[in-house]
């Protein structure tokens, strides 16, 4: 075993705050996100600051402490975010393996325990460990994953000129009838059983179809209305769910997955408002409101919306 500090040059990184950036841009804004390999957004060079190359590793210190990515893009880094470069020539497999390792680690850290003092201390194979099967496993090729739908520049936010809309004038919400999922029979074939986390899109197992009122139509927005309170996922396919799981559908028009995503990262702009002490309840999501672009006449701007994610870099994985 050696440290990691031996294994690699840890930075760091630039301590950028999003609301500073330029967004819009294609360089990659890493923040402390366990999610979407760590990326917040895509912004524009900042003057007399070179990104950080593609092809290095960064690590959470705080926030979900040790989630770690290797890059694949040039990019910047939030606050607490550390850049990691090998001191030895690495290929990419060998890279991967080291997240790996590192992310083993996680349990060691909480909250209230951060990494940024320790992490150069953390002990991983040294290059002459690495297992065999790190070179045989075969890689699946992601490389149109990075290709939008439109080649054409992603629109500029404009925030400030966006419209405010409350949640019950955009969605028909109701409360999903739950069913427990020890009542179902789990198989490999079958329908989705969402739950409430936000993980591999709110599914939770895969079940054999129940009694038709519990199964919702597709082409909804799913939000947990505890734990994981306003974590909205997209549900593309028929589904039943757990307790506490508020079914969203758009209202007056047809909801698509690049709408959805705009719009569920949105919701998740609103978790700062419930706690186990103030909890989200029905009255409080149809009340909430947000942020949308809008077209002359007032109304949201559906295909703005959908023209806009269809210009991002990870669209084509959709």
């Amino acid at each position: 075993m050696i440290r990691l500090g031996d294994l690699f040059q840890i930075d760091k990184g630039n301590g950028f705050y999003l609301k500073d950036m330029k967004i819009g841009g294609d360089i990659n804004y890493i923040s402390m996100s366990g999610e979407n390999n760590g990326v917040s957004a895509s912004v524009h060079k900042v003057d007399a600051v070179e990104p950080y190359s593609k092809g290095l590793i960064t690590v959470a210190m705080q926030g979900t402490v040790l989630s770690t990515f290797l890059q694949p893009k040039d990019f910047y880094t939030s606050l607490h975010v550390a850049v990691l470069s090998p001191k030895i020539n690495m290929t990419d497999r060998e890279k991967l393996f080291y997240c790996s390792c590192i992310e083993s680690n996680k349990f060691r850290y909480s909250y209230g325990r951060k990494a940024n003092k320790t992490l150069k201390d953390i002990l991983v194979p040294s290059p002459d460990e690495i297992p065999s099967w790190v070179y045989e496993v075969e890689i699946p090729d992601y490389s149109n994953v990075t290709k939008p739908y439109l080649d054409e520049p992603t629109p500029a936010l404009n925030v400030e000129e966006w419209k405010e809309f409350r949640l019950d004038e955009l969605f028909e919400i109701e409360i999903g009838r739950s069913i427990d999922l020890n009542k179902l029979e789990q198989s490999n074939i079958g329908m989705n059983y969402v739950g409430r986390t936000e993980e591999n899109n709110g599914v939770t197992a895969i079940v054999k179809r129940p009694d038709e009122k519990y199964v919702y139509s597709g082409n909804c927005i799913t939000v947990p209305m505890v734990g994981n309170a306003m974590k909205g996922t997209y549900q593309e396919n028929e589904f039943c769910c757990s307790q506490n799981i508020s079914i969203l559908r758009l209202k007056g028009d047809t909801l698509n997955v690049f709408v959805a995503i705009f719009l569920i990262t949105l919701l998740k702009q609103e978790i700062y408002r419930y706690s186990y002490g103030r909890p989200l309840s029905l009255k409080r999501m149809k009340e909430s409101a947000i942020k949308l672009p809008s077209t002359p006449e007032g109304n949201p701007d559906w295909k703005w919306m959908e023209k806009y994610m269809k210009t991002l870099g990870w669209s084509r994985g959709v």
